[in-house]
């Protein structure tokens, strides 16, 4: 695995998946969902999502992979219609080389079922490259990263909300706790 990728994973990311300096929501944007605290998983898979109820906003997350397991600290709210789930790892002050970043994910609830989107790398590297993006970057030409403020990158994402070439593979996970 790539050195970088392996900093992403140990901040909390699921995957290389676009990583952002700043926020998507402001504390004023966050709009909890409590339905969503529990244990959710795709079917056939032992890896999950464990999501404490919500603290100002803020859930507790764990994403256990194998015997691996990530603390993370998520928050939900909405950029225009669309729900996403905004994920950051929780710091380890004895950790030095995590990178501080927030990973965002388009999602949809329906009682015990989850749909997932994660921002798809492609798509922005594309823009990028196009010169269409100013607020990000490629680092290591491999990895692309928002730089923008947080109303920047909601403004971004605002515009392409309704894209379906801006997200990856869709996930469904089922509540099972």
């Amino acid at each position: 695995m790539k050195p970088l990728c392996v900093a992403l994973l140990m901040v909390g990311l699921t995957g290389c998946y676009p990583l952002s300096l700043q926020p998507l929501f402001t504390a004023s944007d966050v709009a909890a969902d409590e339905g969503l605290a529990g244990v959710w998983q795709k079917q056939g898979e032992t890896d999950r999502w464990e999501l404490e109820a919500p603290k100002n906003g803020e859930y507790r997350m764990r994403h256990v992979v194998g015997d691996e397991t990530e603390h993370l600290v998520a928050r939900v709210g909405r950029v225009g219609e669309v729900t996403f789930l905004e994920m950051r790892g929780e710091k380890n002050p004895d950790d030095s080389q995590a990178v501080p970043g927030y990973s965002f994910w388009r999602i949809k609830r329906e009682g015990d079922r989850l749909e997932v989107l994660p921002l798809k790398p492609e798509y922005f590297e594309a823009l990028i490259r196009s010169g269409k993006l100013e607020k990000a970057q490629m680092v290591r030409g491999e990895f692309v990263v928002f730089t923008g403020t947080t109303a920047e990158v909601r403004a971004m994402l605002r515009a392409r909300v309704s894209e379906e070439a801006m997200y990856g593979e869709l996930e469904r996970l089922r509540r099972i706790k």
